[in-house]
């Protein structure tokens, strides 16, 4: 059986969806013939987009554009939306199947406090506390993460460059020290603002967030290789959908081991959230067949719109959330060993113990820190426990928002108690002369 070539099914897809429009717009103008028509807007282009209503977008577009153009109207700011649609309509028809094991929405300052992976994996750490004395204040510090490779020789995050953006660095451990910066090649032009990044245990698969042009709006997440031959990555490829999307996707963390996947966004979340996607990777891409019929059902899972949809195999949901379960437990046992202590006190300086304090106080506060960190966890498991229950016991739902706000006090403090600890800590080392 011959397939239909792809670029007659996108023709297709956005043909569908603009005639849809046109329908819903002479359908307005019969109801109220005399009503004075208005022009469509931005905001109109950027609630399709945000619907992933691409093909509607575009059309909204191309008739803006041709409008404004007549006038001699500025033109850019429509151009870029229509290059959105486009970049939309493309994505859409290639949306990749996953499935998805749970969501949690938490602070964005609180994020890697939710991830976790096996140490063969690497480590995950906020940029601000491996790299708090450089003084850099852009605002993405409070959230942008390093990631130190399994063996600690290698330190990946992004910084500002003398261009004023944002880019991929990479340091090597040598002894005792670190080596100085060096960019990572091959990842585009000097307008871009790259950062989050994450490598795979073999060191050559690179993902990371990345503004830059032909994405669908904020951060998307991209992917990239090493290649040998030149000592260059390889030209980043956008993911699609549905890990990009047309707001913030700031971060993509895999677990090979576990086979555990971690994808943190803030699509449809209020200011200062995130949502984070617990899925399982596949090794081999697969995609949905467009037809008219599923198109709206593609749509919905590419906008992530409800996770039970993506989970087709019920024992392949219960292994991948059985993993998980272990995995919490692995780490939970190996936390306890360590006297549930992982302190960053300084800039390459970090406790594992409370015997390891030199100041009285700093010791004190840290047992502190340890005891709400301890009570957070325990009141996770619950919120997570109740989240999974809700759809049969919709009175759980007061209980669970009483839970959150509990949470969110919880990270405060704790957030409150670590700047005191360091302050206290450092000042009797000497760290902040």
């Amino acid at each position: 059986m011959t397939q239909t070539p792809r670029y007659i099914l996108l023709l297709l897809f956005a043909c569908l969806t603009t005639l849809t429009y046109g329908q819903h717009r002479r359908n307005v103008s019969s109801a109220g013939q005399h009503q004075t028509a208005q022009a469509p807007t931005t905001d109109d282009i950027k609630t399709l987009i945000d619907n992933y209503k691409f093909g509607q977008a575009a059309h909204i577009a191309q008739q803006r554009l041709a409008q404004a153009r007549k006038a001699h109207q500025p033109v850019g700011m429509l151009q870029a939306d229509a290059a959105r649609a486009l970049a939309g309509i493309n994505m859409l028809s290639a949306t990749q199947r996953v499935t998805f094991i749970d969501s949690f929405v938490v602070d964005k300052g609180s994020v890697l406090e939710h991830i976790h992976t096996d140490p063969s994996c690497g480590q995950l750490a906020y940029w601000k506390d491996v790299f708090r004395q450089m003084g850099q204040t852009e605002g993405d510090v409070a959230t942008s993460t390093t990631y130190t490779n399994d063996f600690k020789d290698k330190l990946y995050y992004a910084n500002a460059a003398g261009d004023g953006h944002q880019h991929l660095f990479v340091r090597y451990k040598e002894g005792d020290h670190w080596s100085a910066p060096a960019a990572l090649d091959g990842l585009g032009d000097s307008t871009d603002g790259d950062t989050n990044p994450y490598v795979l245990a073999d060191g050559v698969t690179l993902y990371f967030a990345s503004n830059r042009a032909g994405g669908l709006g904020g951060y998307d997440l991209y992917v990239t290789r090493y290649s040998t031959d030149d000592n260059s990555y390889l030209k980043p490829e956008n993911m699609g959908m549905p890990f990009s999307s047309p707001a913030n996707d700031y971060l993509l963390a895999i677990d090979e081991v576990n086979q555990l996947g971690w994808l943190v966004t803030d699509r449809r979340q209020p200011e200062g959230k995130a949502c984070i996607y617990l899925f399982v990777p596949e090794e081999s891409r697969t995609v949905y067949e467009q037809t008219a019929v599923n198109a709206d059902s593609i749509r919905l899972k590419a906008m992530i719109h409800d996770i039970k949809s993506t989970q087709t195999d019920a024992k392949y949901v219960a292994a991948a959330r059985q993993r998980y379960q272990q995995l919490l437990k692995s780490g939970l046992a190996k936390q306890q060993k360590a006297d549930d202590l992982h302190f960053v006190v300084y800039n390459g300086i970090i406790y594992h113990g409370l015997s390891d304090f030199k100041s009285s106080k700093a010791k004190q506060l840290a047992s502190n820190w340890k005891d709400l960190r301890h009570k957070r966890d325990n009141l996770l498991t619950e919120l997570r426990q109740n989240r999974a229950k809700v759809d049969n016991q919709p009175s759980l739902k007061a209980t669970i928002l009483k839970q959150e706000q509990a949470v969110e006090q919880l990270d405060d403090a704790i957030q409150d108690l670590e700047w005191n600890i360091r302050y206290e800590e450092q000042s009797r080392i000497g760290a902040n002369k």
